[in-house]
């Protein structure tokens, strides 16, 4: 690993370099090969030597205090050194073209009295971020972009970090996929679904439906229902980005779960969503049980899908979902080779 990178020698170095991407393989940037080429062995970056400065250029309580805290902490080390042998052991002090004694650049910049005198546009940012409990402490507001440095009204840092963990735990709680992240060496990319766009209150609105299991297209196509009233097959596809078949799949899934209501068959057919959730702002599947119904329905006979709709008064896919639902508990059972079949009867489970 220390020789890497690995590349196509016909090619050369900056052609001819890759980096394997799921089932493919991508070329690296020219600037990608040369940050990978200067991380090759121990950085020592720190230790570059500044021209012009001298110890006189330090900060002479801090240099005390290195020093001090060096001879307790490392004893074997530094307790008998004298101060510019501890500062050269630290690398404070590095040899400079002369062979005299320097500053380097880490020295300068942690015990500099001004280092921007050399560095003017040189800055450090330090960014914390929270663990998921942590970011639940205190309301959820944190431990330093209210505190100020000492005689300054600067703080000591932003608040950074907090946002993604938030936007991930909101999306999950509505049972919606989070973003897709990419990091790559010279580059992060975020990726976004649509339904993660949607403003807070629609994806409250869909969490309090209580459905669990709805796809990312799905909930693009409640929140589009609930503003402009009705859609079409096609207009879900355009919508969602999936196929027709898909489509068709997804919109018999919301009718079944009686969040849709269909008007029309075929290409014809048109979705509005249901009286139901007027009726029951928290979903049909919070105070709409079907499970008496079709057992009450059933009585102590044997009936088939169709004959179960008639009596209960439900769509065919709502019967269809339920019934699936009950089998797998246990409570009904099927009689006949397959649910896909006309000879298909279901009955009360016989204990």
């Amino acid at each position: 690993m220390a020789h890497k990178l690995c590349s196509y020698l016909g090619a050369g170095i900056t052609k001819g370099s890759f980096i394997r991407v799921s089932d493919g393989d991508r070329r690296l940037s020219s600037y990608e090969v040369q940050i990978m080429l200067s991380s090759r062995g121990q950085p020592r970056d720190d230790e570059q030597p500044v021209p012009g400065t001298s110890l006189g250029d330090l900060n002479g309580a801090a240099v005390e205090a290195l020093v001090s805290q060096l001879r307790v902490s490392r004893p074997f080390a530094f307790k008998d050194l004298e101060l510019t042998t501890v500062l050269r052991r630290a690398k404070v002090l590095v040899p400079g073209q002369d062979g005299g004694d320097v500053v380097s650049l880490t020295g300068l910049l942690a015990l500099g009295s001004y280092p921007q005198e050399h560095f003017p546009q040189l800055m450090i940012t330090f960014v914390h971020y929270p663990t998921p409990e942590g970011a639940k402490v205190a309301g959820g507001e944190r431990f330093l972009e209210d505190v100020p440095l000492p005689g300054e009204t600067r703080t000591v840092c932003e608040n950074r970090g907090p946002g993604i963990r938030a936007m991930l735990d909101s999306l999950i709680a509505a049972g919606m996929s989070p973003p897709q992240f990419e990091d790559r060496i010279s580059s992060f990319t975020v990726t976004f679904p649509n339904h993660s766009l949607l403003s807070e209150e629609t994806v409250s609105w869909i969490a309090s439906l209580g459905q669990h299991g709805l796809s990312d297209s799905q909930c693009i196509a409640l929140a589009l229902l609930r503003e402009q009233g009705s859609l079409d097959n096609r207009a879900y596809r355009t919508a969602t980005g999936v196929d027709s078949r898909v489509a068709t799949a997804e919109l018999q899934d919301l009718v079944a779960r009686e969040l849709l209501v269909q008007a029309g068959t075929r290409r014809g057919a048109q979705y509005r969503l249901s009286p139901l959730l007027d009726r029951h702002p928290n979903g049909p599947s919070a105070r709409t049980d079907r499970r008496p119904a079709i057992l009450a329905a059933l009585g102590g006979q044997t009936l088939s899908r169709s004959e179960l709709s008639a009596r209960t008064g439900l769509n065919d896919a709502t019967v269809r979902r339920w019934l699936t639902i009950m089998r797998n508990e246990g409570t009904i059972e099927l009689v006949g080779s397959s649910p896909r079949s006309r000879d298909a009867r279901y009955r009360r489970t016989r204990n």
